[in-house]
């Protein structure tokens, strides 16, 4: 998480399966994006 925030990502960071996905504001969609992407696998 430490490394995440020196590279310049905002608050709220965004976690999906453990992975930083999305950070500062979060759309609604981009998070539907990320869902359904994984459902695919």
């Amino acid at each position: 998480m430490d490394q995440i925030i020196k590279r310049g990502y905002e608050y709220p960071i965004t976690f999906v399966n453990g992975e930083a996905r999305l950070a500062s504001r979060v759309s609604v969609e981009a998070l539907d994006e990320i869902i359904e992407e994984l459902k695919k696998q």
